[in-house]
């Protein structure tokens, strides 16, 4: 174990340098926005410039009490406007009107933060938050090295390609949240908040209310349709039969299993996961929430479709993310086959981000612009995309280990005979074909129907 210390200073290394690179990359994001901003005010960079612009411009001078300190924009703004309200003095037409009169730059001089370039940082809660989940994915990878007697040096070797495969994993969610992301919309903070919550307490709520549902269901269908099961119950307790049945030695009917897995897989399962993120995103207090006053007519908060998907993806990205990490984790054997492979296709993997993309604008259809659509409404066409998955393989979060784990990526592993044709290849993978194209016109529809609602906006 003392050899322990020389890998995790890598991982921590790498991540140090990430936060470094977000830091930078807001700094020169805030001057190119400030430099971008000044020029449609027609606001001089330098004060000194903007008082030679004025002195030339203007026909005469106003008034010996403006003249005030250059370096303070916003007091002189302030004091001219009182002067000119004191001697009822109209500003002449021209140039000058233009660029002193003009609301935009009365805007700009009314924050005192414009007259610098605000550098836009994460704060330190943030980068506290960061460093917990890769402290976390860091554990993980030493916990889950198989096999566990392994000698010191293949044991971390293991260990280290363990942290390589979670790290391939995240390229995919990192990619999508860069692609989305709008500072003027959702700070960097917020973002990060919301990716935390659903990543820590979001995923062990929808993994504890899965298994609660489940448990309930389960035993619904047992005492129904096998009634004899229970008559394990005076040595295992009723709570647990659904889960131990065949460690006990009890094999339950073909139907019975198709039925209980099925209403679980494709009812409960998407049902849970898809409010869950919407609730998550609720918690940032980002999105608005609906206000009811006491004639029981609704109140809408005006905000922007944007927040509104931004966040929710957050919140679905982070429960995605803490599923593949338990899974890349373990799908970590030695008969594994294409273990990099699965992790980078388990991050790009859309259906979380698609779901809570559509449910976004449906929820900002209704309150953003004020179309009359059900609670249920909203989650409808998310919940069937996500059952139609789970029916073709995918697995709800609280499914512990899966048994053919490409499935869930409505995919088989990567490996032909070398006599395959392209018959035999179109016939192998026709499902998977028709899945990919059904999803890729999901996501066209899904593009298109955003940019439609940002123009109404």
């Amino acid at each position: 174990m003392g050899i322990l210390p020389q890998y995790i200073s890598g991982p921590l290394k790498a991540c140090f340098a990430l936060l470094c690179f977000i830091q930078c990359s807001y700094y020169i994001e805030g001057h190119k926005k400030w430099d971008h901003q000044n020029e449609l005010n027609g606001f001089a960079k330098n004060p000194c410039e903007l008082e030679e612009r004025k002195s030339d411009e203007m026909p005469r001078k106003i008034d010996s009490e403006i003249e005030i300190p250059d370096s303070n924009m916003f007091f002189q703004l302030k004091k001219r406007e009182k002067v000119e309200e004191k001697q009822n003095f109209k500003m002449p037409n021209g140039p000058l009107q233009k660029i002193i009169g003009s609301s935009d730059f009365k805007a700009a001089l009314s924050d005192q933060h414009e007259m610098t370039p605000k550098i836009k940082i994460i704060s330190t809660s943030s980068i506290i938050k960061l460093s917990f989940i890769v402290l976390m994915g860091i554990g993980g990878s030493y916990i889950n090295v198989s096999p566990r007697n392994a000698p010191k040096d293949i044991y971390l070797e293991i260990f280290k390609r363990n942290m390589l495969l979670l790290a391939t994993s995240l390229i995919g969610p990192i990619l999508i949240v860069l692609t989305i992301h709008d500072g003027s919309k959702v700070d960097a903070d917020t973002l990060i908040s919301v990716f935390f919550s659903s990543f820590t307490w979001g995923y062990l709520l929808v993994c504890g209310m899965e298994i609660a549902l489940t448990t309930i269901y389960r035993l619904v269908v047992l005492k129904y349709m096998e009634p004899d099961a229970f008559a394990l119950c005076p040595d295992v307790p009723s709570i647990y039969l659904p889960w131990v049945l065949k460690e006990n030695g009890y094999n339950v009917k073909p139907l019975t299993s198709f039925v209980s897995d099925f209403f679980v897989f494709c009812l409960f399962a998407p049902i849970v996961e898809e409010v869950i993120k919407v609730f998550i995103a609720r918690t940032s207090k980002k999105i608005p929430k609906i206000k009811r006053n006491s004639k029981r007519n609704v109140e809408i908060v005006p905000s922007h479709v944007h927040s509104y998907v931004e966040l929710i993806i957050a919140a679905a990205v982070g429960l995605k993310v803490a599923d593949n990490g338990r899974r890349i984790l373990m799908y970590n054997k030695s008969f594994h086959s294409q273990k990099f492979l699965f992790a980078l296709l388990r991050g790009f993997y859309p259906l979380h981000e698609i779901c809570a993309a559509i449910s976004a604008m449906k929820l900002a259809r209704k309150e953003v612009l004020g179309h009359k659509i059900g609670t249920f409404g909203v989650f409808v066409p998310a919940f069937l995309l996500h059952a139609l998955s789970n029916f073709r393989g995918g697995k709800p979060m609280f499914k512990w280990k899966s048994d053919s784990p490409w499935l869930e990526l409505q995919l088989g592993r990567w490996n032909f005979p070398e006599s395959i044709t392209l018959i035999g290849f179109i016939q192998k993978f026709s499902l998977t074909l028709v899945w990919c194209f059904l999803s890729l016109g999901i996501l066209s529809y899904t593009i298109r129907n955003y940019w439609q609602l940002s123009q109404k906006q």
